[in-house]
């Protein structure tokens, strides 16, 4: 006896099946929702802090300045303490955690089949998506020279001693109205 359905599950076991009996294999994605979704996780990877991308070189400065708060080169003995260890499981935690939900708002809003037509997008409007998750890739690359620029700021910004005396040393220029009320004080 023959199933009266050409995707039967009897006749074609292994078969993926939607809600109308229909097999799954072969469906089209729309472009605009594959390039949205691919654009949504190497956004979520990048907030999330995960290894390719430049959230986790910031984290992973973040971790090793808890870990060591003299710096890499200045390697002491000194133990680690509980605030650290606290700062350190909620920075794990929190990556954890965002992880859950972009998962969970990524299959909710991209893989859950909706009665609404995809959206439309313009290739232009593309162009700034690429670029940006271009730069965030870049900066993966070339995270050294910005290290090195946070990490002085961050000296400086802990010894203004040189900024001070760099604005005290400066000799003051008089606004324009100074040098007109000056010009009509002078005989």
């Amino acid at each position: 006896m023959r199933c009266p359905r050409p995707w039967n599950p009897c006749i074609h076991a292994g078969v993926n099946l939607d809600d109308e009996q229909k097999a799954v294999i072969g469906q089209v994605i729309p472009w605009t929702m594959a390039f949205l979704g691919l654009s949504f996780v190497a956004c979520a990877l990048l907030i999330i802090g995960m290894p390719p991308l430049s959230g986790f070189i910031g984290k992973l400065s973040l971790l090793s300045a808890l870990l060591n708060p003299l710096g890499l080169g200045n390697a002491v003995d000194a133990p680690i303490r509980p605030a650290a260890w606290g700062l350190v499981a909620l920075l794990i935690l929190s990556g954890l955690a965002s992880l859950i939900a972009f998962a969970r708002l990524g299959i909710q809003r991209f893989w859950t089949p909706e009665e609404r037509p995809s959206p439309l997008l313009r290739r232009y409007e593309c162009v700034p998506i690429f670029f940006l998750v271009g730069l965030s890739i870049l900066l993966t690359f070339k995270a050294e020279p910005l290290m090195h620029y946070t990490l002085t700021t961050a000296q400086n910004l802990n010894n203004p001693e040189q900024y001070v005396m760099a604005v005290m040393a400066t000799r003051p220029v008089p606004s324009p109205e100074a040098k007109a009320a000056a010009l009509e004080v002078q005989p």
